[in-house]
């Protein structure tokens, strides 16, 4: 059963949002010595792993439209195993970007836009 189009509008604004997360990575992006930069900007100026947010969000939304309890239950328990990718990319990101990511990661969330975690960036 289809529970309604605010479940709908959240999960096509999800979509949209990782879709055009997506777009700013270079073509090949599977290591970070792909990016020119450190990305900052938009939306990994309110949380490091927009994508990842995006994609949990969306995975629940679709379970709530279609009303179905063991995809909420699924949705949640594979949260950790999104925590655990996040872990393990940033230590790849540390080694790579070293004090301008460690910089960024006292800056900025991972997940959650929280107003009072971030901090102001320092201007060079």
């Amino acid at each position: 059963m289809f529970l309604g189009r605010r479940y709908f509008a959240i999960f096509v604004l999800s979509a949209i949002g990782m879709a055009k997360i997506h777009s700013m990575y270079p073509k090949k992006h599977d290591r970070p010595s792909d990016f020119p930069r450190l990305l900052r900007e938009g939306a990994y100026s309110i949380v490091r792993h927009p994508f990842y947010a995006l994609t949990i969000v969306n995975q629940i939304s679709v379970s709530i439209m279609l009303l179905s309890i063991e995809g909420i239950i699924a949705s949640i328990l594979c949260i950790p195993l999104w925590i655990i990718l996040i872990v393990l990319e940033e230590r790849e990101l540390v080694e790579y970007w070293g004090k301008e990511y460690l910089d960024y990661r006292n800056e900025v969330p991972a997940l959650i836009p929280l107003p009072w975690r971030r901090r102001k960036r320092k201007k060079s």
